[in-house]
């Protein structure tokens, strides 16, 4: 059964797969295979799917631009075979720039909007532009080795509808 106690979202989870038949019949299919973009982590299962993962009814296929914030997610899942990340640009695929802020996290490739980040509290703290760089981005739809996808995850700071664009009829 699925045990509330094993993250912070499995009480979402819980409400979302119901009773205990439900994750029976969940764990006897293959595993799920998600998609994370912008994949970096607060640390080991605080995604949003972790309880998929702790019951191993997922597989991850992440893209995580930052490469420390890569190898840092692949050496944090390395025990396990269903958790790989790769450190890439998704988007539209092609050239693009993208935004370096003063925090990891809240780079983009759109500009940091000042006047109304600052409107909100601590947010302008954290997204400070420091600097732009020359980059290209891949589209889920080019890349050939991407299984089916069961679920995506996207975290990109305004740039969604840019991986959305890419991702064709993935």
């Amino acid at each position: 059964l699925l045990n509330p106690d094993l993250s912070p979202n499995s009480a979402i989870w819980h409400q979302i797969l119901g009773t205990g038949f439900s994750v029976t019949l969940l764990q006897d299919l293959s595993p799920i295979h998600i998609v994370d973009v912008g994949a970096s982590t607060h640390g080991k299962l605080t995604e949003p799917y972790a309880p998929l993962m702790e019951m191993h009814l997922a597989k991850v296929t992440g893209f995580e631009p930052n490469k420390e914030e890569c190898e840092r997610l692949n050496q944090l899942y390395a025990s396990s075979g269903q958790y790989h990340y790769y450190p890439e640009f998704v988007g539209k695929g092609g050239p693009a720039t993208f935004y370096e802020t003063n925090w990891y996290m809240t780079g983009s490739l759109y500009k940091p909007n000042d006047l109304i980040l600052q409107s909100y509290e601590q947010l302008g703290e954290v997204t400070k532009f420091v600097k732009a760089h020359a980059i290209n981005t891949v589209s889920l739809n080019k890349l050939e080795n991407l299984d089916e996808i069961d679920m995506i995850k996207i975290d990109v700071q305004g740039a969604e509808l840019d991986v959305f664009q890419g991702a064709g009829d993935r």
